[in-house]
């Protein structure tokens, strides 16, 4: 699903101060810890991944469009910010406590992506996603058509993650899910 992809010309509209109203600094913090090892997924102009970096040990910055990572070493990025160009389901890191997507879940090739993102994560490593959902009203954001909503997006995330919550806000919704152990037998 990449036919909502925010066009590089456009790349400065992200770095609006107006997106905190659909999710502030406090609310994505609240789900990272200090010396946390992050993937963000769909890190485009690094808006939220400054955020994320003056938490983490490390913070990978994950987008496919090179023209967003040149937009971001333009503005300066944080020292412990590593670009990594790449879809979302040909990821190629190692080491990661947690993996974030914020208003990117519905641009990936989600089945691919989920597959991905249980092989990235640590034991007890965490996914978390804030998207659009087809329930808002679509002023804002990708077509509603485009959008999933909490439930179809948690019954797919489920398939490889053990829910820990899935909340439908008024244009978004946020769900937080663990990786599921691994079997270890041999």
């Amino acid at each position: 699903m990449d036919e909502n992809i925010i066009d590089a010309d456009k790349a400065s509209k992200l770095e609006d101060k107006s997106r905190y109203r659909l999710l502030s600094r406090e609310e994505l913090l609240q789900d990272f810890e200090m010396g946390d090892k992050i993937a963000e997924i769909g890190s485009g102009t690094g808006f939220y991944t400054d955020d994320i970096a003056d938490i983490a040990e490390k913070v990978y910055a994950v987008d496919f469009q090179d023209e967003m990572h040149e937009f971001y070493r333009q503005k300066g990025t944080p020292e412990n910010v590593e670009l990594v160009h790449s879809k979302a389901s040909e990821i190629e890191i190692e080491d990661v406590d947690k993996i974030v997507s914020i208003f990117s879940f519905h641009e990936v090739n989600v089945e691919k992506a989920l597959e991905r993102f249980q092989e990235l994560l640590n034991s007890g490593g965490k996914l978390i996603v804030y998207d659009w959902s087809s329930k808002g009203t679509g002023e804002y954001g990708p077509p509603v058509d485009k959008r999933l909503h909490a439930k179809k997006a948690s019954e797919k995330i489920r398939k490889y993650f053990n829910l820990v919550k899935s909340s439908e806000r008024q244009e978004t919704f946020k769900i937080v899910s663990e990786v599921k152990e691994k079997d270890t037998r041999v």
